[in-house]
């Protein structure tokens, strides 16, 4: 299998921006970006970012958060793209973009305007619902001429379009792929989440006895994929194990077996038996968790050390993935000097139906940190697993 490395990364979360803060954030675990707002006359908390965040890009009479966000991201990885055109040119580079509800904020806002008004706000137009919309920003942010597309798997998103820009490289149809996911938190798909009784009125506490549900995120993340080995961070896409079990539409299969199928494909793939570093979907739901936890405990002998990062940054919808294996990059990276590992945030109390898990704390450090694998679960029952491998051969 042709490697293909990540050479940079990008990333906006409600409580980072760019990859320096994000590190700092994961590991200090604060969990200050989740606020209460109140909705459906009733409290419950959210990872918002700022709204000097949401307004850099505007389209008619409203702002597009999912652009801005992305322009925020653009810019972090903007010098690695460059150097890539020179290499390779314009034509040469992919772009890959999951996302769950594109931009659903603002067309929320434009269909509340029209049934007030009886007309769209002025200047709108349908192309501004369409999800290729936002890979199409990015190739026109970096005046690329490659391969441009959307995948919308739920939150699984971030993760399969990851998946798809590896795929582009190995196929030969480009040398590099940013490929990345996005979403924003519109009313609706708030709204949409409580209606399921899986959002959260306090802060997550995912496989905990007591857990509620989610705590809604946004944000964005782009990688850099390469055929090229980086001079620095030689960091490989190692394996990736993709499953659609179908089980319901909305529940996991309570046994997690598509879940199971997807992390033993990646480890196959990746040669690996094992992993030091296992980032959890996590949602804090009491259905995903237990799954998540009998999948996990029917693939390893022994849970590696684990954790969810949404109970820090949210539950950022089609961006969890990406934003997740960027978590994960980080962490093998030589960001993380110490080999330090994001604690898992919850209140300590165990649920007796799930296996035991191995969390890491707030002093957890791994001597040798090679590999970690990130882990969604979505909606309709997709299933993604990514193995990241550091190349101690450089």
């Amino acid at each position: 299998m042709t490697p293909v490395y990540i050479e940079d990364f990008g990333v906006l979360t409600a409580q980072a921006k760019g990859k320096a803060e994000l590190f700092a954030e994961i590991l200090n675990a604060d969990r200050n970006a989740l606020k209460p707002e109140i909705v459906c006359d009733s409290e419950y908390y959210t990872a918002r970012c700022p709204e000097s965040a949401k307004t850099i890009v505007k389209e008619c009479s409203w702002t597009n958060s999912v652009l801005s966000y992305l322009t925020i991201c653009c810019s972090e990885i903007k010098e690695t793209v460059e150097k890539n055109v020179s290499l390779y040119g314009a034509n040469r580079i992919g772009v890959v973009l999951g996302t769950s509800g594109y931009g659903s904020d603002g067309v929320y806002n434009s269909e509340k305007y029209r049934i007030q008004n009886g007309v769209f706000p002025e200047g709108y137009e349908l192309s501004f619902q369409q999800v290729h919309k936002a890979s199409d920003f990015i190739q026109d942010y970096f005046g690329l001429t490659g391969y441009s597309g959307c995948i919308t798997t739920a939150c699984a998103s971030g993760a399969h379009a990851v998946i798809e820009g590896v795929k582009l490289i190995q196929s030969g149809l480009a040398d590099v792929v940013i490929a990345g996911g996005a979403d924003d938190i519109s009313e609706s798909v708030l709204k949409g989440f409580i209606s399921l009784e899986a959002a959260d009125h306090k802060k997550t506490i995912p496989f905990s006895k007591n857990r509620r549900g989610i705590n809604m995120g946004e944000g964005a993340s782009l990688l850099v994929l390469t055929r090229k080995k980086p001079d620095s961070n030689v960091i490989s896409v190692a394996g990736y194990g993709e499953t659609s079990d179908a089980h319901h539409i909305t529940a996991p299969d309570p046994d997690g077996l598509g879940a199971a199928d997807a992390m033993r494909n990646a480890l196959d793939m990746a040669g690996l038996k094992d992993v030091d570093y296992m980032n959890l979907h996590g949602t804090g739901t009491p259905l995903n968790d237990k799954m998540e936890g009998r999948a996990s405990d029917s693939v390893f002998q022994t849970c590696p050390l684990c954790s969810s990062t949404k109970a820090v940054t949210g539950h950022t919808l089609g961006a969890s993935g990406a934003v997740e294996l960027g978590i994960c990059w980080l962490m093998l990276s030589e960001f993380n000097k110490e080999n330090r590992l994001p604690p898992h945030r919850w209140d300590g109390e165990p649920d007796p139906e799930i296996p035991e898990m191995n969390f890491c704390d707030d002093s957890t450090k791994k001597e040798e940190l090679n590999t970690a694998m990130s882990n969604s679960y979505a909606f309709g029952g997709w299933n993604v697993s990514v193995i990241l491998k550091k190349d101690s051969d450089k």
